[in-house]
């Protein structure tokens, strides 16, 4: 017969968040633990990465005043509106870099906004004000924008 704790192991729940989107309890303890312990040796990394780095390139460290949190947002936003962007082109709102005129595609720009429509839905929850608030604005220029541009064309046709 084989023993019952033979196989046995631990499983430690290391999420963040709990279902309803706080922070747990034990993240928030282990985070103030962890910086407090850690923040001395941190800023030597640091300063140490810092003078070995290229002048050109700023020092970055794990959670430094919140610029990666920043810079995520940076990120996130600067997707936004690359997307939007593309769907401006198609609307014919940015002129064709090559030919200087500006060229409509309207498949082009509802499939772009769909894509826009399907990542705010998914990251519904997850966004920080800011973030909300520019994707809501953008997304609801591009769908008025879009309706309108289809209308004239249909009264055109």
């Amino acid at each position: 017969m084989a023993e019952e704790n033979q196989g046995s192991f631990k499983v430690t729940d290391r999420r963040l968040f709990n279902p309803d989107g706080t922070l747990r309890e034990e993240m928030v303890s282990q985070q103030a633990v962890e910086s407090a312990t850690a923040a001395e040796p941190r800023a030597s990394v640091n300063q140490t990465a810092a003078k070995s780095a290229p002048e050109s390139a700023p020092a970055r460290g794990p959670l430094q005043d919140n610029s990666f949190v920043m810079e995520e947002q940076a990120l996130f936003i600067e997707l936004v509106m690359s997307l939007a962007q593309q769907a401006y082109f198609f609307l014919g709102l940015i002129p064709n870099p090559e030919t200087g005129r500006p060229q409509t595609n309207l498949a082009a720009a509802k499939d772009t906004i769909d894509m826009l429509v399907v990542l705010h839905k998914k990251t519904m929850g997850n966004l920080t004000p800011e973030e909300g608030t520019t994707f809501d604005e953008v997304l609801a220029e591009l769908r008025m924008r879009y309706v309108s541009l289809n209308k004239q064309m249909e009264a055109a046709s």
